[in-house]
């Protein structure tokens, strides 16, 4: 569950972490991206380009990480955004 104290949060640099409970690897993303959360989260993903336009998002379960498909999106910076009760916490990554 992210605090709700946070309502908009952008992070960058070479952090993995969203919030304290959520790890997005690798950093930078190739094909997939991951994210391990230590508890379950109830919201909705998206990648966004930077650009403004949404990515299609293809999701899996794998040994208890989420994974997203980015094979067919071009290399670049892109914002993965968690959503959850109106409130988002945002990271930025590059697809290599």
């Amino acid at each position: 569950q992210l605090s709700s104290n946070v309502s908009s949060v952008i992070i960058t640099g070479l952090e993995s972490k969203m919030t304290d409970d959520v790890s997005i690897y690798p950093i930078p993303a190739s094909d997939y991206l991951y994210i391990r959360s230590g508890k379950p989260l109830p919201g909705e993903w998206s990648v966004i380009s930077t650009e403004g336009k949404s990515i299609e998002l293809k999701k899996n379960e794998l040994d208890g990480a989420t994974v997203v498909e980015l094979q067919h999106a071009p290399p670049g910076i892109y914002v993965l955004q968690y959503t959850h009760n109106g409130k988002a916490v945002r990271r930025k990554f590059a697809r290599k």
